[in-house]
């Protein structure tokens, strides 16, 4: 009995493995439907809902080495500022925006998080 649970444990590990991998693969297809910006996070650890940490990406993030969780983000127009000390920012620093919800269950998730909803992606950098 107790090879039996053993052996049930491990298969249920490995199916769950395989199936993380098979999802990443059908996000990455999704990710090309977004329409939203790209910005790289140039910051540390702690400085994600500072919008000047943010640089604007010539694509997709490049993932810059950083030491931290976040790669970067795909801002939908509306969640930029367009005035202001933050003008051309992501809107990260305002807990009523979409990025800066869609940032926050991305660094307690461990996993990037696409948003079509949003249309708002954050990325982080792989393992």
């Amino acid at each position: 009995m107790k090879r039996f649970k053993m052996g049930m444990s491990v298969m249920v590990f490995v199916l769950a493995i395989t199936a993380s991998f098979a999802f990443r693969t059908v996000e990455s297809k999704n990710m090309a439907n977004f329409t939203c910006t790209w910005f790289d996070f140039t910051g540390t650890p702690g400085e994600e809902y500072d919008p000047t940490k943010y640089v604007l990406s010539a694509g997709t993030a490049s993932c810059p080495d950083q030491g931290g969780d976040l790669c970067g983000a795909c801002v939908d127009p509306s969640d930029i500022y367009s005035s202001g000390p933050y003008a051309g920012k992501p809107k990260v620093d305002d807990i009523t925006s979409a990025i800066s919800n869609v940032v926050t269950y991305a660094l307690m998730t461990g996993e990037d998080n696409p948003q079509s909803d949003f249309n708002e992606i954050a990325e982080l950098k792989a393992p």
